[in-house]
């Protein structure tokens, strides 16, 4: 049997997605013999969904909608409440949730030198942009990535913008440099 560790992100994101916006019929049954997987695995798939930021903020809460509806259905309303508290709880969890070092260095090293803009990388490699943002952020302020992939961050995130939003985003990477620079200085 295959536990959680033996599926990708895509293949991750692809179950919540069918969880979250497919019928009733599409409940832990279906997924366990479509992966070949235990009730468990399926249920830690869509806890690391959530935790790990694999899916949207939207999907999260369709997944949420639906686990409630089915709570209640299986076990009334105490059922419905338990569920809407697990959920509650994973999304504290993924808002604390950080990459280890070697992801968040290979990450934001692929991301500083792709093309394609936050939005469009973070929806290709399965992350949501806000924990692609507190990537990129630790990896900067904790002297992870070099300063060569810095400068083409911040190259990046400069030519997008013009006038007063310019003058914002210069001051936070003059803030976010001074806040490397220390740290570099601290170790």
């Amino acid at each position: 049997m295959k536990t959680s560790r033996d599926f990708s992100r895509k293949q991750i994101h692809a179950i919540a997605e069918k969880y979250a916006c497919y019928g009733m019929e599409y409940s832990h049954k279906y997924f366990s013999r479509e992966y070949k997987i235990t009730e468990k695995t399926f249920y830690n798939l869509l806890e690391k969904a959530v935790i790990e930021g694999i899916v949207s903020d939207s999907t999260v809460e369709k997944m949420k909608q639906k686990a409630m509806s089915n709570a209640y259905k299986a076990a009334g309303e105490n059922a419905r409440i338990r569920s809407s508290k697990h959920y509650n709880y994973l999304i504290c969890k993924r808002k604390e949730y950080r990459l280890n070092k070697k992801k968040t260095i290979e990450l934001v090293t692929k991301y500083a030198n792709s093309s394609l803009r936050k939005d469009e990388f973070a929806k290709e490699n399965f992350i949501t942009i806000s924990l692609l943002n507190r990537t990129i952020r630790e990896s900067i302020v904790q002297n992870l990535v070099s300063d060569k992939i810095v400068e083409k961050l911040k190259e990046k995130s400069l030519n997008k913008f013009q006038g007063k939003e310019l003058e914002k985003v210069q001051r936070f990477w003059k803030k976010i440099l001074e806040e490397r620079k220390n740290n570099a200085n601290s170790h």
